[in-house]
């Protein structure tokens, strides 16, 4: 079932786009919702489904100023997934 989740995730919109942000190097929230150029509700549910199927970590961390942002990071499940994608495509 969750190879059935993962093609469900990948196939809807901001699915892969976010795991090749996330590629080169972690990035808070609002970097990546900047970059993927999708709306708040979309990249938090992708982020939040990506997470759940262990291609994505999120850890929460503050800022110089002290406020509270989560910043994601793709993982080695992530990097396999996007490997094997480029392969096929």
């Amino acid at each position: 079932m969750k190879d059935v989740n993962l093609l469900r995730t990948l196939s809807k919109k901001g699915g892969t786009e976010l795991l090749h942000i996330l590629e080169s190097d972690e990035k808070i929230y609002s970097e990546i919702k900047e970059e993927a150029e999708l709306s708040n509700g979309t990249t938090q549910r992708r982020l939040k489904e990506l997470s759940e199927l262990g291609l994505v970590e999120a850890e929460a961390k503050l800022t110089a100023g002290g406020k509270p942002v989560k910043s994601y990071n793709i993982t080695d499940r992530g990097r396999k997934v996007i490997e094997t994608l480029n392969e096929i495509i």
